[in-house]
């Protein structure tokens, strides 16, 4: 993928409104035009929904993500042949990757840690997070199933 496109889809829960981004994701350059991109529009931190999928690149692609990353929210990976649970790419984020255990969650799959991080953001509170727009990276399968699942009739 040459240039990475951020998809914007719109969410109302509850009576409140919130953006998620979509963004095909395979190398840390990747990442990095995205993030240009989306500070470019959104000059926010952001909560990173992500998985396993982005591959060995993942060190990488979250670097290039710094510092509007905020929080990530682990699950499964859907595309790998031999499946990482969520709970060990979290861990691999606390020991490896440089994030705080304040900043890292994991939900099993990739439908509930979407909800997870848009359902806290629209809290009143936030959750104490310091992100305010939910980003799902991945390759074009897990963006694909997160697009599905944002604009599925209820």
């Amino acid at each position: 993928m040459s240039t990475p496109e951020v998809d914007l889809v719109d969410v109302a829960r509850d009576g409140r409104w919130s953006q998620v981004a979509l963004v095909e994701v395979t190398a840390a350059a990747d990442a990095a035009r995205a993030a240009r991109e989306l500070f470019a529009t959104r000059p926010k931190p952001f909560v990173g929904v992500i998985s396993a999928d982005l591959g060995p690149d993942l060190p990488e692609i979250l670097a290039a993500l710094r510092p509007a990353l905020q929080e990530i929210v682990c699950f499964d990976s859907l595309t790998i042949v031999k499946p990482v649970p969520g709970q060990d790419l979290a861990m691999r984020a606390l020991e490896e990757l440089g994030f705080g255990q304040d900043f890292v969650f994991t939900v099993e799959r990739l439908e509930g840690a979407v909800d997870h991080a848009i359902d806290t953001l629209l809290a009143p509170e936030h959750g104490g997070w310091e992100g305010r727009l939910v980003v799902v990276l991945g390759p074009t399968e897990v963006v694909d199933r997160a697009r599905r699942h944002l604009t599925a009739p209820a």
